[in-house]
């Protein structure tokens, strides 16, 4: 009896002891899952086709792996919020950006525009058309000058005319008189010579 529980005892002994190295699976805390599982299964003993693993070496990586999945998970997680924030940050800047591209669109369309009765005009067509008005007026301004310097001479012949055809007619008017004179006395002349004989004839 003492023989069966000593080779019991060794043959315990024997598989604890040979499934010692299997425990560097959980021990080494700087290898990766992959590494852990490749350890466990490389220093575990065979029998047969079988692997004799402890199972607290078996809980053991199975805790570390989903220790390694939550991780991931968490790791994940915090990524795809980093993504969101990240993503609000770009949609946010690109409606800054868009703000501030109208804004400098606004500024340089009225740094290069202007509006006269509710007209856009660029800085360059409208220092163009009131050059052109400009040019326009002063060229109506000089002809009406000319107008008017030709109405003046025109004015001052009229009244030379006029002048001249006024002593005309008033030396005319004065010939007329004195011609009418001239008559009314050579009519009153005769006339007196008319009564004259007249009288002498009733005399005789």
């Amino acid at each position: 009896m003492k023989k069966i529980a000593f080779v019991m005892l060794a043959c315990i002994e024997s598989i604890i002891g040979l499934s010692q190295p299997a425990l560097v699976a959980l021990e080494d805390k700087t290898k990766t899952l992959q590494e852990r599982y490749l350890l466990m299964k490389t220093k575990s003993e065979t029998y047969q086709d079988y692997k004799v693993i402890k199972e607290s070496i078996l809980d053991g990586v199975w805790k570390i792996g989903n220790d390694s999945l939550r991780k991931r998970e968490h790791q994940l997680e915090e990524a795809n919020d980093k993504i969101k924030a990240l993503r609000n940050e770009v949609s946010i800047a690109r409606a800054e950006l868009k703000s501030n591209e109208d804004s400098m669109a606004n500024v340089v369309f009225a740094s290069t525009h202007l509006t006269v009765l509710g007209m856009n005009f660029t800085k360059g067509f409208f220092l163009t058309l009131v050059a052109l008005g400009g040019t326009a007026l002063l060229a109506t301004i000089l002809l009406l000058m000319t107008r008017i310097k030709a109405m003046q001479v025109f004015v001052k012949e009229s009244k030379v005319i006029v002048a001249s055809t006024t002593n005309e007619f008033e030396d005319y008017k004065r010939k007329m008189f004195e011609k009418q004179t001239k008559l009314t006395r050579e009519l009153q002349t005769e006339r007196n010579k008319l009564i004259e004989l007249k009288e002498s004839q009733k005399a005789v």
